[in-house]
């Protein structure tokens, strides 16, 4: 857990490693700021782990790349609602 201090607002950011028991990698980081509502973002990739195609690399079946055109997704969560966005 790490916590800056952004203008008037501190700012609480949480991230863990979990080992995924899905086919995909994926990262959730929650922050938390005073007096505002928690938001969580995760970034699911789209290759799987068990893709058979040998052309791919294996940083792209087990990272999250957000500079690779369609290679994951975002969903952002906020006071409750989500929205899905894709990697351009």
């Amino acid at each position: 857990m790490s916590s800056t201090n952004s203008g008037n607002s501190e700012i609480f950011i949480i991230q863990k490693f979990v080992k995924s028991k899905g086919p995909n990698a994926f990262i959730v980081r929650a922050f938390y700021r005073k007096s505002k509502p928690p938001q969580c973002y995760v970034i699911t990739n789209k290759t799987s782990f068990f893709d058979p195609n040998t052309a791919l690399d294996e940083h792209d079946k087990y990272m999250t790349n957000v500079k690779k055109s369609l290679s994951c997704s975002i969903v952002h969560s906020k006071g409750g609602k989500v929205s899905e966005e894709g990697c351009a």
